[in-house]
C-alpha cells in the first residue's frame, strides 16, 4: 500500500486543490490520499473551523494535536504501524509530476532500508562542524529548499554551501537531511510515539525533527533529485514557513539551533555541534 499525506493551513485552503489534482493524477496512483488538520492551529487562532474543500478520492482526517508541519506525516504513520504500507509525505505548495510517485518509488526498491527524498541537504549546509571524521568519501548534497527556490545559495549557509554547485541534475546520494516538499517515501515503522513529542524549538522545522529521528534509528536518507523533474511550486507559497520568524529566529537560524541541539542530544550527523 502506498500512502500520500500531506497536511496544510487556512492560507493555503483556495489553492490546495491543484495540489490534491496532481496527486489524483498520478500513474502509480496511490492507494490513500490523505490530508490530516488539527482541530485548532497554533499558528492561525482565528481560523473559524471550516474544512478545506477536497477533490473526490481524497480523505480528511482531523487530529486533536497540531503538531506543525509534522502533522503530515506522524498521524497517519502512527495509524499504518505494523500494516506493510509506505507513506510518501509531501507539501500542500507544490503541484507534482505525474511520473513522481513512481520514480520514488522505483528509488526505494533500488535502495531497500532507506528513506527516498527528492530533494536534501547535508548539516555541513547550516554552518555545523563535524566533531569527528566522517566514514568514506563524502556523497552528493544538495542545498537548503530556499536556495534551491531562488537559484542562489543563502549567504548565512557557511563555506561548504558557498563552494558547492547550484545544480547537478541527476546526481544521486546520501543526505542528513530530507526535504517534504519535493517528497519523502518512509516506512511507517521507522517512527515511534515519541516522535510527536516534539521539543518546542524543532515544532516549525519539521525536515530537521524527522530527519534527526531517521537518523538516530540508523535509517539513510538517499535523495533521488530525478523524481521531481515535472514539480513546481505554487505561486506566493501563501503562509509559507520558509520566510517565517520562529520562537525570534530567521529560518536559516532555527534549522542551524535545532539541528544542532539533535546532534548533542543524539550524537547524530558526525556529532555536529553549533560553534
Amino acid at each position: 500500500m502506498l500512502a500520500v499525506s500531506l497536511t496544510t493551513i487556512p492560507p493555503r485552503f483556495a489553492t490546495l486543490g491543484a495540489t490534491l489534482e496532481s496527486l489524483r493524477a498520478q500513474r502509480r496512483a496511490p492507494d490513500l490520499i490523505r490530508v490530516t488538520i488539527p482541530r485548532r492551529y497554533r499558528r492561525f487562532p482565528d481560523w473559524d473551523g471550516t474544512p478545506p474543500a477536497l477533490p473526490a478520492g481524497v480523505e480528511l482526517r482531523v487530529v486533536e494535536e497540531d503538531l506543525g508541519p509534522a502533522t503530515k506525516l506522524l498521524p497517519l504513520a502512527a495509524e499504518l504501524a505494523g500494516t506493510g504500507a509506505r507513506i510518501l509525505y509531501c507539501d500542500d505548495d507544490w503541484v507534482y509530476g505525474p511520473a513522481w510517485t513512481a520514480r520514488i518509488c522505483a528509488t526505494a526498491r533500488a535502495r531497500p532500508g532507506m528513506a527516498i527524498a527528492g530533494a536534501g541537504f547535508d548539516v555541513d549546509y547550516l554552518g555545523l562542524s563535524p566533531l569527528r571524521p566522517r566514514p568514506g568519501p563524502r556523497p552528493w548534497l544538495r542545498p537548503p529548499a530556499q536556495m534551491i527556490r531562488t537559484g542562489r545559495l543563502a549567504r548565512s549557509a557557511g563555506p561548504a554551501a558557498a563552494r558547492a554547485p547550484r545544480t547537478a541534475p541527476g546526481r544521486h546520494g546520501h543526505v542528513d537531511i530530507a526535504q517534504g516538499f519535493a517528497g519523502v517515501l518512509v516506512n511507517p515503522d521507522w517512527f515511534a510515539p515519541e516522535t510527536a513529542k516534539i521539543p518546542a524549538a524543532l515544532w516549525a522545522i519539521d525536515d530537521i525533527w524527522l530527519s534527526g529521528w531517521l537518523a538516530q534509528r540508523g535509517v539513510g536518507i538517499w535523495c533521488a533529485p530525478h523524481v521531481r523533474a515535472g514539480c513546481a511550486p505554487h505561486a506566493g507559497e501563501a503562509g509559507a514557513l520558509q520566510d517565517a520568524v520562529l520562537g525570534g529566529q530567521a529560518r536559516g537560524a532555527a534549522n542551524k539551533a535545532g539541528a544542532a541541539l539533535l546532534a548533542r542530544r543524539w550524537g547524530i550527523w558526525g556529532g555536529a555541534a553549533a560553534p
